[in-house]
């Protein structure tokens, strides 16, 4: 959780200035392409400051909550007028639980509706500590198998899945499932029938579901991170097979929808 040095090698004129200007002599020129070593970069900037073709940027920054509220703020005229309000996202929001309540607790005492996404991996008094001041949970489940869902994501779900359902016992906020449709992984009639039956079951027929399209949008990231590409064989499921998974939901008794 740092700022990151991005690099857009198709904008990058190869002129070298940026292997000239690095503190961190972390930059060298080969092939007309600029090369990073990451062990060395700090993301301090100055490559970015003398980079004509703005083929390099810095992606994130450090913020205090109240700054991140100012932020949110501007934009009130907004969501009074359309109904909406903040959204946290990830990353994951639970990996920064003090930093995120702040801000949802911010936004509470100013009259702004707030939702949180997540993939509920945490313990549950970290859950309870940012689920507290959100008004709506916008919430992972990958996989019902938690064998399947180790191989898949590096956890099991047994923690997920009890998070879910604390959530809706405890706190009674309205929780949405989103579940990422993902061709090979998770997208068989056994798996999505269970997973039907457990929002169904333990959360509640009045609990909505949003059926999410696997993409590979974040492959472009990798590549300006200077990374090797993700060895992950699935490709985006078509409108038919997206329509098959949104049946199984629909004749669980649940309110699905494809897309967020």
């Amino acid at each position: 959780m740092k700022p990151q040095l991005l690099y857009r090698v198709e904008s990058c004129a190869s002129c070298g200035r940026c292997a000239e200007l690095c503190p961190e002599s972390a930059i060298v020129l080969k092939d007309g392409i600029a090369h990073t070593d990451r062990s060395h970069c700090t993301a301090c900037g100055v490559c970015v400051a003398s980079c004509a073709g703005k083929a390099r940027s810095i992606a994130g920054e450090y913020l205090s909550s109240a700054e991140v509220y100012s932020e949110i703020a501007t934009d009130r005229m907004f969501y009074e007028s359309s109904g909406g309000g903040a959204t946290l996202s990830g990353g994951e929001v639970l990996s920064q639980p003090d930093f995120a309540a702040d801000i949802l607790r911010l936004c509470k005492e100013n009259g702004i509706h707030t939702a949180v996404e997540t993939s509920g991996y945490a313990d549950w008094s970290v859950v309870r500590q940012v689920v507290e001041h959100a008004d709506l949970i916008l919430y992972d489940i990958k996989h019902m198998d938690s064998i399947s869902h180790m191989n898949g994501t590096g956890v099991p779900n047994d923690r997920i899945l009890f998070n879910a359902r604390a959530i809706r016992r405890e706190s009674g906020k309205p929780v949405t499932v989103r579940i990422p449709i993902i061709p090979g992984f998770n997208d068989d009639g056994k798996n999505l029938l269970a997973t039907a039956a457990f929002v169904f079951n333990e959360l509640g027929a009045d609990t909505a579901v949003e059926l999410l399209p696997y993409h590979r949008l974040g492959e472009g990231k990798k590549v300006q991170l200077e990374e090797a590409p993700a060895d992950f064989p699935s490709e985006t499921p078509d409108d038919l097979e997206m329509e098959k998974a949104r049946n199984i939901f629909i004749n669980a008794g649940l309110a699905a929808k494809i897309g967020g």
